[in-house]
């Protein structure tokens, strides 16, 4: 291809057909997405983003004054002087990011319309729900950090981190901190808190979204909060680990309490080991997997049995029985 000073942030598509990067001259720069160049900016930035479906490009370029613009689909946008954090929506349909003023006001620019906002946004904090019709994103500072969802502002606490709608769009998830104490706000309502100064997070819906877990820390140990109810004591619940089964009637996790890792299935703690980990439901729900290792070996462990150490250990295990 063409040759250039400098080529930078080389980004495939999801579907790995469309390749785009940026292209530097010596007098200007610009985005190459497919083999073609796009309009040419006094410089360019770090953001680069195909959608979902990989049909449609965005990205920002600087107009010169430390001012910049998104461009989406080859359409500039209007000039701002900061630009942060954007993103399509799952199905690609929709786009929104966070910007600043050349006044100062912080905006929400959602499918090209101005939202303004009386306090900084707070970074990646832009959320769509799965079916693309929802939108969630949080501001402010302590004591007044605030999500605001489909355009209705929460209450104010003293921190906010992750947020996440259920698999079918119509619940919301976030975790929030009053003083020192973190907890969860599941649809509106304080549901759950944890110990002062400590969030173990782990938290899921069930695939069917009526069902919701998540790990909450206490002074010295952590617990799963299931449905409503708190069960088990460790001292850490594996990150990533709580899963539901497909049916979303069963519920596992990984834990660990006095150094050795057990795995935890509808509610019922499973021999400790050295390690244990890749927890895994099959398909029908029926049946569950894991990996384990004891005085050096590792093993299968199915349905509560424990299998031959396998003769190489991949380190991931895909159940399809």
């Amino acid at each position: 291809g063409k040759e250039y000073y400098r080529v930078d942030h080389l980004t495939f598509s999801p579907d790995g057909t469309r390749l785009a990067y940026w292209a530097v001259t010596l007098t200007n720069v610009m985005v190459v997405v497919d083999g073609h160049e796009q309009r040419p900016f006094a410089g360019g930035a770090e953001l680069l983003l195909f959608s979902p479906d990989s049909r449609r490009l965005a990205y920002v370029g600087s107009v010169g004054g430390q001012m910049d613009a998104v461009v989406v689909d080859d359409q500039v946008g209007p000039v701002y002087s900061e630009i942060n954090h954007f993103s399509f929506s799952p199905d690609s349909r929709r786009f929104g990011y966070f910007a600043t003023s050349q006044t100062g006001t912080n905006l929400l620019v959602l499918d090209g319309k101005e939202i303004a906002v009386t306090d900084r946004l707070l970074n990646d904090s832009l959320r769509f729900s799965p079916d693309g019709r929802r939108v969630a994103y949080s501001y402010g500072l302590s004591p007044k950090s605030r999500v605001v969802l489909d355009g209705q502002e929460g209450p104010g606490f003293d921190g906010l981190q992750d947020c996440f709608f259920s698999p079918d769009s119509q619940r919301f998830a976030y975790f929030a901190k009053r003083g020192k104490q973190w907890g969860v706000v599941l649809d509106g309502k304080e549901v759950v808190a944890s110990g002062e100064g400590r969030w173990d997070g782990t938290t899921v819906f069930s695939p069917d979204s009526r069902r919701f877990a998540t790990a909450i820390g206490r002074p010295g140990k952590c617990c799963l909060w299931v449905d409503g109810h708190e069960q088990g004591e460790y001292d850490e619940i594996g990150e990533g680990s709580v899963i539901f089964s497909p049916d979303s009637k069963r519920l596992a996790y990984g834990a660990l309490r006095a150094g050795r890792c057990l795995s935890v299935v509808d509610g019922k703690e499973g021999p400790a080991y050295e390690e244990a980990n890749g927890l895994v439901f099959s398909p029908d729900s029926k049946r569950v997997a894991y990996w384990a290792q004891r005085v050096g070996k590792r093993f299968v462990v199915l349905d509560g049995n424990e299998g031959q150490p396998p003769r190489k250990h991949s380190g991931y295990l895909d159940y399809n029985g």
